[in-house]
């Protein structure tokens, strides 16, 4: 009996796609801004801005695809991406921006990381039931090789 691919696994998949579309956004909006970046000094340098961009668009990229097509190691992929982004963003936050803010208000942002890594993990952790199992190929000589003569 085939299992129906539930609703959540297409949900998730079109919003990594989406999440890739916006990193690619990034990227294309950089290049075509790079003078007036560079003349008003951004900081980090730009090359820093498509370096991220482009590296989540191809994760974001390849978690949906891995996702659409249902590989078995999916979904535990797309939480390492995840959680990567995620930190990369608290990263960018706190490290890399010359901004400092107090904490009191970082407060709300924090919750919503929070929320969404604790919503989109809960999802993948959910969906792995409904991944392709991939069938055990066994070699020719591995049949029966019981010493019983």
């Amino acid at each position: 009996m085939k299992t129906k691919t539930p609703f959540l696994l297409h949900l998730l998949a079109i919003f990594f796609l989406l999440a890739s579309l916006a990193c690619l956004f990034g990227v294309i909006q950089t290049i075509t801004s790079w003078n007036w970046l560079l003349a008003v000094d951004y900081y980090p340098h730009p090359a820093y801005n498509i370096f991220e961009n482009a590296f989540l668009f191809l994760a974001f990229l390849v978690s949906a695809v891995i996702l659409w097509v249902r590989l078995p190691w999916a979904p535990v992929f797309c939480q390492v991406v995840t959680l990567l982004a995620g930190a990369w963003y608290w990263f960018d936050r706190i490290v890399i921006t010359a901004i400092r803010m107090p904490f009191r208000e970082q407060i709300f942002p924090i919750l919503v990381t929070l929320l969404v890594l604790f919503l989109l993990l809960f999802s993948l952790y959910r969906i792995q039931p409904y991944m392709r199992v991939v069938p055990s190929i066994r070699s020719v000589g591995d049949e029966d090789e019981n010493p019983s003569s």
